[in-house]
């Protein structure tokens, strides 16, 4: 195993907001341990001894911003040729042969030419973004702890969110700083990476580098000392199996999409759409779809909650989601979670059934998935566990995480970091404090404590747990950031004083009369600055 304090060349996979801090973090980071980030505003000088000699980072599209950056074109629809469109393993082919002995011996000064095949429109690349999109969370914490001296820029046809912000302004924001830091040298644009392996001391990246002059393709292979996995929670899309949905599809090519997918409400005026899924992005796609179609919604009956914090997270949901979903008032039918579909019929499990739907969404979550991981190399590797989010039941999205300790640090191997997996609030903010115990970390500045109790922090999160695995509430988010600078490089500061415990829960009070504003289509209805500010008193 490599020894943390002689890493020297890093890969980090991804360029969103978590692949970007981490990279910012490292870059800041000295060979003594210490950090030049040592306040809000001391920021943007580099260490004169730099922990890392090279860092690289591999983005398989050609821009940043990950889910951030807004794409007119989508995903497929439904995957169609898929062997098992449930599972991720089926959703992502690879794009190279694997076998292929010239893919580990072509280098980066000598890759190897090759022809693309059918399988490279099936990266679900494509962002998730639709037009109308803004946050749930108070602009003031999308952001990073490097940048709290310079809030989102907010143009004045954004005010109606207030105090959020729309994916534009998240973008804007982002594309900011990877100016202010001159990040933008380091990444590797186009880049797909399709294998990740360990072999002595040394990690192997074979990466596909599309051309986009050619419409082709080179291969080349790299080694590095550690690497950090920074690919995001929205890649792969989860259709949870349902009998009947796949001949359905083959009938009504164009009924079918994934939420993934979406872009906009046009076309749907007057159609008689069917949102599969009561969560977050349902309620978000629904506030459009009211004013304009016969919109019908499918649901879980029941939530789990079986513990103190899935009990906190409910009596979050009710506050907001679960009430306004109760809201028989709103111009919505509601039915049960999907039993079947035969024909153009869609039967529900509380009886009630429904024909010809012009559009059926769904909002049912994403898969976690690594398929540059899942290859004949990694056969007896145990680098990360992925199983359903709802234990007991597989027919769910893979999003319950295993094997790693702060899910961070990979325990088999912790050269092999993760940032992103936290579902909380401030994922800005926690993704950066990802970052910032893996700086402290490979750069010698902290020691991680032993394998057991690394197992322990994994089994005390999943134990007596059914669901919402590495979901953290806003209070308790506190305690893992505080976990993640315990481990930092000296001097680096913790942005947590500047961050008052209540904040996301004042903004969420105006979320219930956003979601009445776009479903009235009374966009005149209130001023969200003026319940904001009284939210706050």
């Amino acid at each position: 195993m490599t020894r943390v304090n002689s890493i020297k060349k890093i890969a980090i996979i991804g360029a969103g907001p978590g692949g970007l801090t981490t990279l910012n973090e490292l870059l800041h980071t000295a060979s003594d341990g210490s950090s030049t980030i040592v306040s809000p505003t001391s920021n943007g000088i580099l260490p004169a001894n730099p922990a890392f000699e090279e860092i690289t980072v591999f983005e398989q599209n050609d821009s940043i911003g990950g889910v951030w950056n807004y794409t007119k074109d989508t995903d497929p629809a439904f995957p169609e040729d898929a062997s098992d469109y449930s599972k991720p393993q089926s959703l992502r082919p690879h794009l190279v042969d694997l076998t292929d002995d010239k893919v580990e011996s072509a280098t980066l000064e000598k890759p190897v030419k090759i022809p693309l095949n059918e399988n490279f429109d099936k990266r679900w690349n494509n962002s998730a973004v639709y037009d109308n999109l803004f946050t749930n969370i108070p602009n003031f914490l999308m952001r990073f702890s490097t940048s709290f001296g310079e809030p989102l820029k907010i143009d004045k046809n954004s005010s109606v969110y207030t105090p959020f912000a729309t994916h534009q302004n998240v973008f804007r924001y982002i594309a900011d700083y990877v100016k202010r830091y001159d990040l933008g040298k380091h990444i590797r644009f186009n880049s797909t990476v399709e294998k990740l392996y360990k072999k002595g001391d040394k990690w192997y990246i074979s990466v596909l580098k599309f051309d986009p002059k050619d419409n082709s393709g080179i291969v080349y292979t790299e080694t590095f000392d550690a690497v950090v996995i920074s690919t995001g929670r929205f890649n792969f899309p989860f259709y949870p199996k349902i009998e009947g949905l796949q001949a359905f599809h083959r009938q009504n090519p164009n009924v079918l999409m994934h939420a993934k997918s979406f872009r906009s409400s046009a076309g749907l005026r007057n159609k008689k759409v069917l949102i599969v899924g009561s969560n977050i992005s349902g309620i978000d796609l629904s506030q459009y779809l009211i004013p304009i179609a016969e919109l019908h919604i499918s649901s879980n009956s029941k939530h789990a909650s079986n513990n103190a914090e899935s009990g906190e997270l409910e009596k979050q949901k009710q506050d907001w989601v679960e009430k306004v979903f109760a809201d028989d008032a709103i111009r919505w039918i509601k039915h049960g979670r999907i039993s079947k579909i035969a024909g153009t019929t869609v039967e529900f499990e509380d009886g009630t059934s429904e024909s010809d739907f012009d559009k059926i969404i769904f909002c049912t979550g994403y898969h976690l998935s690594y398929p540059f991981l899942d290859i004949p190399e990694n056969r007896d590797r145990h680098y990360i566990s992925l199983s359903s989010g709802f234990s007991g039941n597989p027919n769910y999205a893979l999003t319950k995480v295993d094997n790693l300790y702060l899910y961070t640090f990979t325990i088999e191997d912790p050269t092999l970091c993760h940032t992103g997996l936290v579902q909380n609030p401030l994922f800005f903010l926690t993704s950066e404090a990802n970052a910032v115990a893996i700086a402290g970390i490979w750069s010698g500045a902290s020691k991680l404590p032993s394998v057991e109790m690394q197992k322990k922090f994994l089994e005390d999160r999943i134990e007596g747990k059914k669901w919402g695995f590495q979901t953290y509430t806003e209070s308790s988010i506190r305690d893992f950031i505080g976990q993640c600078y315990d481990l930092a490089p000296k001097n680096r500061f913790n942005f947590l004083p500047y961050v008052n415990e209540g904040d996301v829960e004042k903004a969420h009070r105006v979320l219930p009369d956003l979601f009445y504003k776009f479903a009235t289509g009374d966009l005149n209805q209130f001023d969200p600055s003026i319940r904001y500010a009284e939210s706050t008193l």
